[in-house]
């Protein structure tokens, strides 16, 4: 029995097994914008925004670490959110890319925005970004992916809104999207409204590849290299925290 009620708790306190309801009711519809497709579904998915070659950076394929310069204000070994990736705050060879990428945003959702910081990362094989709902200053967020040598793409899910009756009640659970995405890509979604993850990063080796190289005592270089930039609505409820991060 004591075994039973120690497993129970441990699972209530992971991320996995968190109820959202809650608080995506609480947020619904506190991001609203001109842009119909994107107020219903809490996302966007746009090909080709801008070339990934202009903020791609050399990789060391031995170690699968990037060359990290120090540019960024926060730089990470071993990362809180994905343990054992690495990141970035303010990289500052970015910041033109963070303004330049609103502008994008600001014409396909029809509403003005802040910006609030932005913030890069590397995922390494088997690395995983577990479900959540992100803070005031995420209220726009995008997700742009610079480079990976994955062989096929890395979803990232997004969950659509639920659908409730006049007393609050869900009468429709929303759906669990799986977005591919390509350098270059990108996906906007509303951060603090919509719950976002992914799942373990696959390696791109097989399990008989992988194996060799631990007997050549070489690690997995599989990476995964994406930024994220984030805004708030200038005529929004979360306008005061613009420039915070």
């Amino acid at each position: 029995m004591w075994f039973f009620k120690k497993r129970e708790r441990v699972l209530s306190q992971d991320p996995k097994n968190v109820d959202f309801s809650p608080q995506e009711r609480a947020m619904s519809g506190t991001s609203k914008t001109k842009n119909e497709e994107f107020d219903k579904n809490g996302f966007l998915v746009v090909r080709n925004m801008w070339d990934p070659k202009d903020l791609q950076e050399e990789i060391d394929y031995d170690t699968g670490h990037f060359s990290y310069n120090q540019f960024g204000k926060v730089q990470r070994n071993d990362e809180i959110q994905v343990p054992g990736s690495r990141a970035r705050h303010s990289y500052l060879p970015y910041k033109y890319y963070h303004s330049q990428l609103r502008r994008k945003i600001e014409k396909i959702i029809g509403n003005e925005l802040f910006n609030t910081y932005y913030y890069d990362r590397v995922y390494y094989a088997g690395q995983e970004l577990v479900k959540h709902m992100d803070r005031d200053v995420c209220e726009i967020s995008l997700t742009f992916q610079i480079g990976t040598n994955c062989k096929e793409p890395w979803p990232i899910w997004v969950k659509t809104p639920d659908t409730y009756s006049e007393e609050g009640l869900i009468i429709k659970k929303g759906k669990e999207v799986a977005i591919k995405l390509n350098d270059g890509d990108a996906v906007i979604y509303k951060g603090c409204e919509r719950p976002h993850w992914r799942d373990p990063l696959k390696s791109r080796y097989s399990k008989i590849q992988r194996g060799i190289r631990k007997l050549l005592r070489k690690k997995d270089d599989t990476y995964h290299h994406q930024v994220f930039f984030h805004y708030v609505l200038a005529d929004g409820q979360r306008c005061s925290v613009a420039g915070n991060g």
